[in-house]
């Protein structure tokens, strides 16, 4: 990267380097340490404390400037860890809070299992000649220690470490100890009272605001909190029809339609089993054969399957059943399909009380539609109903031109029923295992929004994201969504973050700056929609905590300036 500097920022910057590596030196010759194995067979989540004593031997007493602690948080996880003492021993103390002096608090990330993770106690804290009673609490971060029988000890010429129990910590002294719990850890020290250096920095990365443009795609939904709050229930002669038309090859135009049934004269469908069987609770029926061609974003399909849950399969498949707790993440990521009304119903429960309850499968007599109709299911939603006492009619009806319908009559809800209901439309993975998730574009109200677009092509906002900065390692940035029409990417690095400029102003409306841009700027390629860059952070302690902001451009048709922008990016250089 390169930074614009004055001439006096150079000296300046270069007076530092010499001062800071002087102190890093002097302070490596004078420190020392104490270690244990990091060798844990238990531990507990954040936040939990070590309990141990120290007695200092040597006359001139030690300053603690710093711990290796070992913790069971994921790599890079930031927390603290603060270091307690009181007079003499920690047992019997360990509920008294009052007796206890928080003596200093220290950032620490996470290196995983196994690895120390470094945290440093600067200016450091004085123990003199004598036994202190020791408190190494975590905040935000696992431990680790090691079951032992009886006290272990570990020490030096200088000091000794006699111990220890653990807690669990979410309020400092809050709970009952667990005994003969060996903190896994090093302590750093100088002899005297001899201050260390002051704490370099963590490096830190945070993403704020939002990029243009998306969400876009052809997928629409709602979620229903529960069957109950669903309005979209009709009655016969007055249906609740909603009807999507295709817009384009890459969208549908939804409308409310006027109110229409088919009356099912086909045979309730069977299952998809090798031997066909009555469909029952959670059933996927057997193939379904369309007249024609159903033409929709994701492909255009033959055959289709309908499920006990309220939903069409669109193509084939070798599933027996299907689920029935509906969410928008399946929708998306799972297979093409149609659900007027997905959640968890049974087939054959009603079937005591109203013989022609049931699935049906009908192709109207012109050969240009074909019908799927839930004749009066059972609600199963969290219970199982008695026969009758829950009523659920609806239909889809799909037609050669790739226009479908959902068809709405008596919706009659369990009165104990618990469960989510989904209604709409995804392409789902296009019938690919493994293939792309559909862009979603969040839950929308159908009975207030409608008429609506939903249009393709999938598109989410450009974005930007990273790992943390760190010294002598090297900084990984990732852009994401660009458009298909963008070769290429530019990422754009400046001095100071903004509260996000509208672009409106120069063409670019809805798209904004988060950052000056007087550092540098750097064009990749896309490679599939997106670009990596790589870029190495010196090893200097005299960079820590140099802020970096970073924003993603790329080419779009969306706007006048051609351009879209990310979300802003703010990093700080350090450890």
């Amino acid at each position: 990267m390169r930074h614009r500097r004055s001439l006096h920022a150079h000296a300046s910057f270069a007076a530092t380097v010499v001062v800071v590596l002087g102190m890093l030196l002097a302070s490596a010759r004078a420190q020392s340490q104490l270690s244990l194995p990091f060798t844990a067979n238990n531990g507990l989540v954040a936040s939990a404390a070590s309990f141990f004593n120290l007695t200092v031997t040597n006359p001139s007493g030690i300053t603690v400037v710093g711990l290796d602690v070992h913790t069971s948080s994921a790599v890079d996880t930031i927390g603290a860890v603060e270091f307690w003492t009181t007079p003499t021993t920690y047992a019997g103390q360990q509920q008294l809070a009052a007796n206890w002096t928080l003596r200093a608090t220290g950032a620490c990330r996470s290196n995983g299992l196994g690895v120390p993770s470094p945290v440093c106690l600067s200016p450091g804290v004085f123990l003199a000649p004598g036994t202190h009673g020791v408190y190494v609490r975590h905040a935000g971060l696992g431990l680790r220690y090691t079951n032992s029988f009886g006290a272990v000890t570990v020490g030096n010429a200088d000091v000794t470490y006699i111990g220890g129990d653990a807690a669990i910590a979410n309020t400092p002294f809050g709970s009952a100890p667990f005994w003969d719990r060996t903190w896994n850890g090093t302590l750093r020290y100088a002899v005297g009272a001899a201050p260390g250096p002051a704490c370099v920095p963590l490096a830190t990365k945070t993403t704020f605001g939002t990029g243009c443009y998306g969400p876009f795609g052809d997928s629409f939904y709602e979620s229903f909190a529960g069957l109950a709050t669903c309005d979209l229930g009709g009655a016969p002669g007055a249906e609740t029809v909603l009807v999507a038309t295709p817009n384009g090859a890459s969208g549908y135009t939804v409308s409310f339609g006027a109110p229409a049934w088919y009356a099912p004269t086909g045979a309730p469908v069977l299952s998809n089993h090798t031997t066909p069987a009555a469909m029952t609770d959670d059933t996927m029926s057997q193939a379904l054969l369309l007249p024609f061609l159903f033409p929709f974003p994701g492909g255009s399909v033959g055959v289709v399957h309908a499920n006990a849950n309220g939903f069409v399969h669109l193509g084939p498949t070798t599933s027996i059943s299907g689920d029935f707790t509906p969410t928008a993440a399946e929708l998306h990521a799972l297979q093409p399909r149609l659900l007027p009304l997905w959640g968890d119903w049974q087939v054959a429960l009603n079937t005591a009380v109203h013989p022609q309850s049931g699935v049906r499968f009908d192709v109207d007599p012109s050969g240009q539609a074909a019908y799927v109709t839930w004749l009066g299911v059972a609600d199963r939603r969290g219970q199982t109903p008695a026969a009758g006492s829950t009523s659920l009619t609806f239909q889809v009806a799909l037609r050669s031109n790739g226009v479908f319908e959902f068809r709405y009559r008596t919706l009659l809800p369990a009165a104990t029923g618990v469960g989510a209901v989904l209604v709409g439309y995804s392409k789902g993975n296009r019938n690919v295992a493994g293939g792309p998730v559909s862009v979603d574009t969040g839950s929308r109200d159908l009975t207030a929004s409608a008429p609506f677009a939903a249009l393709g092509p999938d598109q989410l906002p450009l974005a930007v994201d990273g790992t943390q900065p760190r010294l002598g390692l090297v900084w990984q940035l990732q852009a994401s969504n660009l458009e298909p029409i963008s070769p290429v990417g530019l990422l754009v690095f400046g001095s100071t973050s903004v509260p996000g400029v509208d672009l409106a102003a120069l063409g670019a409306p809805g798209c904004r700056a988060y950052q000056s841009s007087d550092v540098t700027s750097a064009i990749f390629a896309s490679v599939g929609g997106g670009f990596a860059a790589a870029l190495p952070i010196p090893s200097s302690a005299a960079f820590a905590g140099l802020p970096v902001h970073c924003q993603a451009l790329g080419l779009t048709t969306r706007n006048a300036l051609l351009l879209a922008t990310s979300n802003g990016l703010s990093a700080v250089l350090g450890l």
